[in-house]
């Protein structure tokens, strides 16, 4: 069962680029900006008998532990104040966990929606870590020219025509 991920725009996602690949410092010290969207799951630990809610940012992070209804219940508010780009997961293990899942707005997980939610709000995070390179490794303004176009084509072209103006004859 899973809870979608949460929107997220170019800024979100220039910002979360920075934070996660800036100092350690950094990263932990924009852990609770709007920005930030975790990919939260829930599970039950054989070993000590209890239900955890976990996710990792500059280590592990535990939400709860407990059992079900008290974990799924904090797993659900750590959702709600989960920044852009965020999800939950919860691995069920009875059709009583379901219901109750499904009682809190969840669906079914399947690849499929798994992926197509995750392109929706993903793809700014792929051409982001893409135009920091460009901008550190070969100098093109690429983070500037993506988070003042509109499309993933608008940048590209951005980009292409940087390039060619650049290029000397």
């Amino acid at each position: 069962m899973w809870m979608p991920y949460k929107p997220m725009t170019v800024t979100d996602a220039i910002n979360h680029y920075a934070a996660a690949t800036g100092s350690p410092a950094y990263a932990q010290s924009c852990e609770s900006a709007h920005y930030m969207g975790y990919r939260a799951w829930m599970n039950f630990n054989d070993v000590r008998g209890y239900w955890i809610a976990e996710y990792t940012w500059a280590g592990r992070r535990v939400i709860a532990r407990g059992s079900f209804e008290e974990v799924l219940g904090a797993l659900v508010r750590f959702q709600e104040g989960n920044g852009k780009g965020g999800c939950v997961s919860v691995y069920c293990t009875n059709d009583a966990e379901v219901a109750a899942c499904e009682a809190v707005g969840m669906v079914p997980w399947s690849k499929e929606a798994d992926e197509a939610a995750y392109n929706a709000v993903a793809w700014w995070g792929t051409e982001v870590s893409s135009a920091f390179r460009l901008q550190q490794q070969v100098g093109i303004p690429a983070v500037h020219m993506l988070a003042t176009s509109n499309s993933l084509d608008e940048y590209r072209a951005k980009v292409d025509a940087y390039c060619k103006k650049e290029k000397p004859a």
